[in-house]
């Protein structure tokens, strides 16, 4: 496994959507339905090297890419005052020689960004769906 994808695992490893994961390159497949797969890669939205969000993407076999949503760090990060720029949150650095956090995250933070990506997913898992809400089985 390359960086990404180590740090990829690390969190999608909290989820129950990516049991089932490929990871590829930098980034991460899981298979969600027979026509249907959630892809997971880290985006930077600033500056290129800095990955500031996790980027969800709903790709359907027959209709490609049906769906995305960014998951930024912001939202789920908080300000780490061991980072030398003020009111700054923890991100990932790709450099030359390696990848990971700049800061540190806490683990309920992550945890906080693999449900958000569950909940993502199970938007277009029909069986969760009618586990989480039972009243739209049919009968």
């Amino acid at each position: 496994m390359n960086d990404f994808q180590k740090l990829l695992h690390s969190v999608l490893d909290m989820t129950n959507s990516f049991w089932n994961a490929r990871y590829i390159g930098r980034a991460c497949y899981a298979q969600i339905t027979n026509d249907l797969r959630i892809k997971a890669e880290f985006h930077n939205t600033l500056v290129g090297a800095n990955y500031d969000s996790l980027k969800l993407t709903a790709i359907s076999n027959r209709n490609g890419v049906i769906d995305t949503m960014i998951l930024h760090f912001s939202d789920y990060l908080s300000i780490d005052p061991g980072i030398k720029v003020v009111n700054t949150r923890p991100y990932i650095l790709a450099t030359n020689s390696k990848t990971g956090w700049y800061g540190t995250p806490k683990p309920q933070e992550l945890l906080e960004i693999a449900q958000a990506a569950d909940e993502f997913a199970i938007q277009y898992d029909p069986e969760q769906t009618m586990r989480i809400n039972p009243d739209l089985e049919m009968g």
